[in-house]
């Protein structure tokens, strides 16, 4: 077996193992909006696919689902106070007694649904829940194992390795475990970035159809399961351009013009009916609050872009619940360290992808926020950019290791490093539980059954320092640097400046 292959499976493993801990740690029904997700999953398996009827008490459009998945949905639903009537009880009882209940999931594209509502249709309440996690986890889990393999088949360093690991952050892994298509997306953004960067670094010439197929996969899923799918998938492309140019992709066109058709086709494809459907739904035609827009607008910008960073990192089952206040300094040392050596240490192109990525990923939560605040009031959260920001880490390791930074601390230090996420798995495990333990305690409707939250806090940390090993670990009498050096033909190249991608 190849060291790549046995780094995907013992990594797959893993990650799984994260995303069962997740699955078990949030009670049911208890994720963000998760009972409308589940509501469309179940409306979706039944035919439902395009829903056009507004709800009168409630958010969303109704849809008709089996009773027993309202039942259960029902304490969790009526515990918060942003659903109405209708997303909680039945609005009306149909003649084949299907409950109709309201849904804000109700324009999303129903793909993704259709796949984890048919798996759990032979399942009722609960169990169907955890059917549909755990379908949604298992999509997301072959995505981010495709974008891994990718990645590793390029033979990188130690630090992209690591960037990798740091990439996915606890929102990431636990968004992969609800049934919603943002898990989804976040893995789809990953492995975009990695097969066009695999594209566009050139490394292995003999693996360009595999990485041609597997962008076509990343872009169509990245440009279809969500609304902001494009946006990402376009500042994607344009940060892959900044860092290699167009050379390698006229060189592309002139030897693999058939595959590289048929890879833009595919995704093309894909973004096309992502497109199709936000029409025919209406998904752009968002209910307006008529908030205003505020006085202090540059002072809530301010503060909302410090919460931002904080919804990227570590906020759950809401965007309101804030994880240990730990978690956000040992993260932000990993990535803020990662980008300031990779400009620091890059080439002129390198260093200006890094700026803009980072640069956007400011500005396009701060310029949308503008231009919805009047309407929507502040709407926009941090997760949503992880589908784009979540190859800006891998991308800073490249750098490091295409400079060899820490030759001979790399192994001490990606080892701390590797300690530093399992802590912070370990303590927003333990938080999520056993904050939901004191809500059971307070409303017995809303107690669940569960492990202990030591046992599930472990747990995630053993996995996740499972993921670092089969990242990291290069086995006994292995050397540690495997960042190959620029390829040959670019030593050849007498024109211009030439710059590692």
């Amino acid at each position: 077996m190849s060291s790549t292959r046995r780094r995907v499976i013992l990594f797959g493993i893993a990650l799984a193992v994260v995303q069962s801990v997740w699955i078990l740690a949030v009670p049911p029904f208890r994720a963000s909006d998760e009972f409308d997700h589940v509501y469309r999953a179940a409306g979706v398996a039944s035919g439902q696919w395009l829903l056009d009827q507004p709800a009168v008490d409630g958010r969303g459009l109704y849809v008709d689902i089996p009773a027993d998945i309202v039942r259960a949905a029902s304490a969790q639903c009526e515990s918060l106070d942003y659903p109405g009537p209708d997303n909680c009880r039945p609005a009306q009882v149909t003649p084949e007694g299907r409950w109709r209940v309201a849904t804000a999931a109700g324009p999303y594209n129903p793909v993704f649904y259709a796949v984890v509502g048919t798996a759990a249709r032979p399942f009722a309440g609960d169990a169907a829940l955890y059917v549909m996690r755990g379908v949604g986890a298992a999509l997301c889990l072959v995505v981010v194992l495709a974008a891994l393999a990718v990645a590793l088949s390029q033979r990188p360093g130690r630090w992209e390795r690591l960037g990798l690991l740091v990439a996915l952050t606890p929102v990431v892994t636990f968004s992969t475990a609800i049934p919603a298509p943002n898990g989804l997306e976040m893995a789809a953004g990953l492995l975009t970035w990695c097969s066009l960067l695999a594209v566009a670094r050139e490394r292995r010439p003999d693996l360009v159809g595999w990485y041609l197929a597997a962008g076509a996969a990343g872009v169509a899923l990245l440009g279809s399961v969500r609304m902001l799918g494009p946006l990402w998938l376009a500042l994607i492309c344009l940060v892959v351009l900044v860092v290699g140019g167009t050379g390698p992709w006229r060189r592309l066109w002139g030897r693999h013009r058939g595959g590289l058709v048929l890879a833009a086709g595919a995704g093309t494809a894909g973004v096309m009916w992502g497109a199709v459907w936000v029409v025919v739904s209406r998904w752009y035609a968002v209910e307006e609050t008529g908030a205003g827009r505020p006085a202090d607008l540059a002072v809530l910008l301010l503060r909302q872009s410090f919460t931002w960073v904080m919804q990227l990192t570590a906020a759950f089952p809401f965007r309101d619940v804030p994880a240990p206040l730990a978690v956000y300094p040992t993260v932000m040392v990993l990535v803020v360290t990662a980008v300031l050596v990779a400009v620091r240490r890059g080439s002129p192109r390198e260093r200006c992808a890094i700026v803009v990525a980072v640069l956007l990923a400011v500005i396009v939560p701060v310029a949308l926020t503008v231009v919805t605040v009047d309407r929507q009031g502040v709407v926009w959260q941090g997760r949503y950019l992880s589908a784009f920001v979540v190859g800006i880490v891998p991308l800073c390791g490249h750098v490091l290791d295409r400079t060899r930074w820490a030759p001979w601390e790399g192994g001490r230090l990606s080892l701390i490093a590797a300690v530093m996420v399992a802590g912070v798995y370990s303590a927003c495990i333990h938080r999520v539980v056993a904050s939901e333990e004191l809500r059971g305690r307070v409303d017995p409707e809303l107690d669940w059954a569960h492990l202990p939250p030591v046992v599930l806090s472990v747990a995630a940390a053993a996995a996740i320092v499972g993921c670092a090993a089969a990242l990291l670990w290069s086995g006994p009498g292995r050397r540690q640097w495997t960042a190959p050096d620029r390829p040959a033909r670019d030593e050849r190249d007498s024109a211009g400046t030439r710059t590692a991608v």
